[in-house]
């Protein structure tokens, strides 16, 4: 057991992963850091894109890698979508498993070439309260009091249990001796699931190593924002076994609080609120141009509908 007078001088960092292509993912940074600051340890950025100087005045380290590395299509775990007449399998996103192992994998090794010897690493999209910061200090001291190695938050999702990555910690020595992040295809052994569920499957065997708490991050920081940038629709055009064989299918998934406004071609304005989808076939129709408002971020979308071969690529929508 180490002692609290050991755990309260030791080497403490803060690791974020990153990946700001956009303005407001570039100050959702900046929130990230400025959260995390009132912890008291030191901060390093890990990231595939280079920053502003206003967010490197921020950190105690920035390691850049220029190398965003995401897996093929073949080799991404599709999304779903099922109802009593329809299923969806979306393969149209390559994943960016890879990109954030490698972010990790950074933080990890450099972190232990600077001596530190506890980590805590979350993606820039954990927005943390004050309050939320204490509960960090508490699993850290319980960690070390139950002499386990590492902090993982699990749960199960679709019949299959994970060991969450957008938050997580541990002893940084035993992290760089035991944990390999997959940082190429090959590393993934085949598989086509989440990193999330890949980790639980590859270090099962070392459960009895880490603090394990139950249920997701954002259940345990309840008063924080976590996992605050996730994919919040699919807006997609499908081949299926229906004729006319080409339809377009738009979600606003209900995990995201907000309304998406979507424009197709000329046509109205059309409002999704969370959780609403709509399926149309496509005739006689060259091309699609179509715009996503979400939360002042305006996305567009464009589909060459002669091209059929390719949207193939996209993925299937079948009809039972």
């Amino acid at each position: 057991m180490v002692n609290n007078f050991y755990i309260t001088q030791m080497k403490n960092i803060f690791i974020i992963g990153t990946y700001p292509d956009k303005k407001y993912k570039m100050e959702m940074l900046e929130v990230c850091i400025d959260s995390i600051r009132l912890l008291g340890y030191d901060v390093m950025i890990v990231s595939h894109l280079p920053l502003t100087d206003n967010i490197l005045k921020k950190v105690d380290y920035f390691l850049y890698d220029k190398e965003n590395k995401l897996i093929s299509i073949e080799s991404s775990p599709p999304w779903l979508f099922s109802t009593d007449s329809f299923s969806v399998k979306c393969t149209a996103i390559p994943g960016h498993a890879l990109a954030v192992s490698k972010n990790i994998t950074n933080g990890i090794n450099f972190a232990k070439s600077l001596g530190y010897k506890f980590f805590f690493y979350c993606e820039s999209d954990n927005l943390f309260s004050k309050g939320d910061l204490i509960k960090m200090e508490i699993l850290k001291n319980e960690m070390f009091s139950k002499n386990k190695k590492g902090i993982f938050f699990s749960e199960v999702l679709e019949d299959r249990k994970i060991l969450e990555t957008i938050f997580f910690g541990g002893v940084v020595e035993y992290f760089h001796e035991n944990i390999s992040f997959p940082i190429d295809e090959s590393d993934l052994e085949g598989t086509t699931i989440s990193l999330e569920r890949f980790m639980y499957r590859k270090y099962e065997k070392l459960i009895d190593n880490f603090l394990i708490i139950k249920g997701h991050s954002k259940d345990y920081f309840s008063e924080s924002k976590i996992n605050f940038d996730f994919n919040k629709f699919l807006v997609e055009v499908f081949i299926s076994n229906k004729p006319p064989f080409m339809y377009l299918f738009v979600r606003n998934h209900y995990e995201n609080p907000s309304s998406i406004y979507v424009q197709i071609n000329e046509n109205p304005i059309k409002e999704y609120v969370p959780g609403y989808w709509s399926i149309s076939a496509l005739e006689n129709i060259e091309s699609l141009n179509i715009k996503i408002q979400l939360d002042g971020e305006e996305y567009h979308k464009k589909f060459d509908l002669s091209e059929k071969l390719s949207l193939f690529e996209n993925g299937f929508i079948h009809f039972h």
